[in-house]
């Protein structure tokens, strides 16, 4: 899992298929469309924990 977040942080690969060449046959397809869900989900919440000091100081 390290390994795909490392290689989806360069931002050099734009697709799935560009990651799953650049990692191997070490990573499926599924691993990474994970990693790609669960950093979206991250980011969606540090928007949310944004949104919310934003209306909690106005």
């Amino acid at each position: 899992q390290q390994a795909i977040e490392k290689e989806l942080a360069t931002g050099h690969n734009n697709s799935l298929s560009e990651v799953k060449n650049a990692l191997g046959d070490d990573y499926s397809y599924g691993e990474i469309k994970m990693m790609l869900a669960y950093q979206k989900h991250l980011a969606s919440e540090q928007d949310q924990g944004s949104l919310l000091v934003a209306t909690e100081t106005h």
